[in-house]
Order: C-alpha cells, then structure tokens, then sequence
C-alpha cells in the first residue's frame, strides 16, 4: 500500500482535527502517518508516496518558524523528493489576519526547491461543518489522483 504523511504544527486545535479528518479519508489509498513537525526526522521522508504539511492559521510567527527548520533541513540535506507527491493544507479562521499565509509560504518555498505540488493548498473552515468536510474529499481525491512531473534531479 502506498504510504503518506501528514506533518501538522503542534499547536492550533483546529489544525489538528482538519489532519484527522485528512487522516480518514486519506487511509482508504494510504497507509497513513500523522506527525508533530516537532518531531520529523527528514530522513525518512523518502519512505513515503504523499507528504502533506499542515499549519494552524493561529500563531503564525511560531508555525512559520517550524516550516522554516524543516524547509532549511531540507536545502541543507541530501534528500531528493522530486518523485514525491507533496500538498499543504490550513484551517480557515476569517478573523484570523493572517488568513492561512503559512500555506502559501510553504508552497512558495517548496516550489523554489524545484518540488511540484500534488494539488493547490486546502484552506478550509476548520470547525468541519458538512461543506468543509465534502471540500476535504475533494482536495483529497484531486491529490491522490495527480501525478507529479520531476522538473529536475533533487531539490538541490
């Protein structure tokens, strides 16, 4: 079975139900992992099919500081995803001013490393009503059916 990890911010508790809501409908394709970005070892990255990073809208300077350390470890490590699926999610919060601008940061570092997105960023309302929830299958079946295209060899 293939196999995906979401790697979510410790904090922010909408954050963390939106990957379990990932979490169930992801495991019908995928053997599914779960981690804090806390406590990711990049090197086993490459034991995966799909990597999916997730951010609180909440407390950006501390989840943009955590994407940081994973995006440097990455340009600083011989770890190629070019073949990986990779996507970025985030629970919509409109008083929030920040407005999910994590994703975007992500992504935009992600595609500076030469790695190609599975799919444009989930921003979701992250109380999972009804229509938030019929969005996450949405994303999740566009995500797991794109294939990505190596653009070059490694990210570095």
């Amino acid at each position: 079975m293939k196999k995906a990890i979401i790697i979510h911010d410790a904090i922010g508790e909408k954050a963390e139900k939106l990957s379990n809501e990932l979490v169930k409908y992801l495991s019908n394709d995928y053997d599914v992992l779960k981690k804090s970005i806390a406590h990711i070892n990049i090197e086993k990255l490459n034991d995966f099919d799909l990597i999916i990073l997730g951010s609180a809208n909440s407390n950006f300077k501390i989840s943009q500081d955590g994407f940081i350390n994973l995006y440097n470890s990455l340009t600083e490590s011989d770890i190629d995803l070019s073949n990986k699926k990779l996507a970025t999610f985030c629970p919509i919060d409109t008083k929030d001013l920040n407005f999910c601008e994590t994703v975007d940061v992500i992504e935009k570092e992600l595609k500076n490393m030469g790695l190609e997105l599975a799919n444009e960023g989930l921003k979701c309302d992250g109380d999972l009503n009804p229509q938030s929830k019929e969005e996450i299958k949405r994303w999740i079946k566009k995500v797991s059916s794109n294939k990505v295209e190596v653009k070059r060899e490694g990210i570095i």
